[in-house]
Parts: C-alpha cells; sequence; structure tokens
C-alpha cells in the first residue's frame, strides 16, 4: 500500500535505515534522506545530524537566522550518493490478495455481471473476505509484458498483420483478466499506471477469454472493455 501511495504521490517519503544504520527517510521526489533521531546528547554537548532542512528548521528554535547559518556553514557535510537506503516496508502477500479480488470483483461485476455474480465468482469472493487463499505465487502470474510479447508473437507470425497495442500509457486503473485454462481465472491489476502482482482463482464451469479481457478506468467514471481475443483476430485480418 505504501508503493502505491508513493506512485499515486500521496506519500513522498519511505522509511528505512541509513548507510549507517540509523533510522531515516528517503524522499523519493527530492532525494532527502533524513533522520529519524535529529539530536544526540551527551554530558558535555548536543550533537544535531540531519539533512540540511532539518537542521535548519530545528536550530531556528534555538538560535537567531545568523547564528544557525553560522552553525550550519561550520557543520562537517556528509555524502550519501552510491550508497544504500535499505527501506522497511513490508507487504502481506495474503492482505495483497485480498485486495487485488477485491478489484477484480469490482471490475468484473461493472462489465460481466453474470459472470462475476455466479457461482462462479464463488471463489474470487472467498479471497476477497479472507475465507480462501489465491492458486499459486502471486509473484508468478503472467503479467501485462509477458502477454504483450507473447501476442507480438502472434501477430507478426500472420502475414499482412497489423499491430497490436493492447495496452495504453498513461496513468489508468486497469484490471486484466485471462482465463487461458479452463477453471481458472488470472487477475492482473495496474494501479496509476503501474503494474503489479496478480492472482489466480478457481473458476468452474466458466471461461471467459483465453487471450484476455482488459477493463481500463477511463478517469470519468465509466470503463473501457476490450476482448483481446478479437484484437488479435482483427489485427490477423479474420
Amino acid at each position: 500500500m505504501n508503493l502505491i501511495k508513493v506512485q499515486l504521490h500521496k506519500v513522498q517519503a519511505v522509511e528505512g535505515t541509513l548507510p549507517n544504520g540509523a533510522p531515516g527517510s528517503l524522499n523519493l521526489i527530492t532525494g532527502e534522506v533524513r533522520t529519524r533521531h535529529l539530536v544526540e546528547e551527551t554530558e558535555d554537548a548536543r550533537y544535531y545530524t540531519g539533512s540540511e532542512r532539518q537542521l535548519r528548521q530545528a536550530l531556528s528554535k534555538k538560535f537567531p537566522p545568523s547564528e544557525v547559518q553560522r552553525l550550519i556553514s561550520a557543520a562537517q557535510p556528509v555524502s550519501l550518493g552510491g550508497e544504500w537506503f535499505q527501506t522497511t516496508l513490508e507487504i502481506d502477500m495474503r492482505l495483497w490478495g485480498r485486495m487485488v479480488a477485491k478489484m477484480a470483483l469490482a471490475a468484473g461485476c461493472r462489465v460481466a455481471p453474470h459472470l462475476f455474480t455466479s457461482e462462479a465468482a464463488a471463489h474470487l469472493r472467498d479471497v476477497c473476505w479472507g475465507k480462501a487463499a489465491p492458486i499459486g505465487n502471486p509473484l508468478m502470474v503472467a503479467g501485462y509484458e509477458r502477454q504483450t510479447a507473447r501476442w507480438t508473437q502472434m501477430v507478426s507470425d500472420h502475414p499482412g498483420a497489423t499491430n497490436l497495442t493492447p495496452f495504453p500509457d498513461g496513468s489508468h486503473g486497469q484490471m486484466l483478466f485471462v482465463s487461458a485454462v479452463p477453471g481458472l481465472l488470472s487477475c492482473i491489476p495496474k494501479v496509476a499506471g503501474r503494474e503489479f502482482w496478480g492472482i489466480v482463482v478457481e473458476w468452474p464451469g466458466e471461461q471467459w477469454s483465453s487471450e484476455g479481457v482488459l477493463v481500463t478506468d477511463t478517469g470519468d467514471g465509466e470503463v473501457a472493455v476490450r476482448d483481446l481475443a478479437q484484437d488479435l483476430m482483427r489485427c490477423k485480418g479474420q
């Protein structure tokens, strides 16, 4: 969820560990590295360690501007260029699977309610409510890039075929449904134009589209639907 917030510009910084092992944060937009523990006191002195902006904010509460500038100028600068900032973000894949299931149900009910309100979608609803787990490893679900490469090869092998661009660029939210194997449904989301891990659920008695159905949020409260099997046929002139 933190990664999605960064992509949507809802949050700018991620928490983590600085190269010296101290806790801090990295602003992914400005590049500013901030320490979590700005002040360290001993019996003889008080030490300030942080970004220049942090130091100015802290010192301005105790000293006049001229003294703040003198202290900043006399401080020992440290460059972190080329060093690693280790993030402490963690993703619970069980919760991620539930969220993708919820997104898939919302998208599917808009375009194929007869499928997504039927018993075929019972397993997807069970995942959404935490009653069941998706099938397989979410990190291994075939996504947009692999599908694009497959379709591009299929089109290029057909004489006289036109190009196929199944996934337009942009910041749209998308959900790709693929039912290439009877009895299974893959749901792969894009959030703010970035692909994330998908899930596979049981889909008994139904096979929607072996090549995929793409649902795109058009940004005006509506969705656009593309049956990629039909797109492939058109590209081949069939």
